[in-house]
């Protein structure tokens, strides 16, 4: 998702791949709170969470079409989908999908 918007606004970036089974140094000091990715590094800040980071390369590269909506409800309902779909839902099964062994090895975390 955080390339995706770096690919919408046609920025060029360095994309550094990481292996979550053994978290690099660079990971651990970008985002040392979390330590988990997407994590952006630009003019040496460091942005993590991938809704967090969209909005940044949004609010960077403004002269290049919005991808967050700038009206106040559009806003705040592309913030709740973001949060409540892919933090909650989609990210969980990504991770699950990755570490199945076979087509019959996935776990989906259950509903409480």
């Amino acid at each position: 998702m955080a390339r995706t918007a770096l690919n919408n606004k046609s920025v060029e970036y360095e994309f550094i791949e990481e292996r979550l089974e053994s978290k690099s140094q660079l990971l651990l000091q970008s985002n040392p709170i979390y330590k988990k990715i997407p994590v952006l590094i630009h003019r040496d800040k460091t942005h993590s969470e991938f809704f967090i980071i969209v909005q940044y390369v949004d609010d960077v590269w403004s002269s290049v079409s919005p991808i967050v909506p700038s009206n106040p409800y559009d806003h705040a309902v592309a913030c709740f989908w973001a949060a409540a779909y892919i933090d909650e839902k989609w990210y969980p099964t990504m991770r699950s999908i990755r570490g199945a062994k076979g087509k019959d090895d996935v776990r989906y975390q259950s509903e409480e």
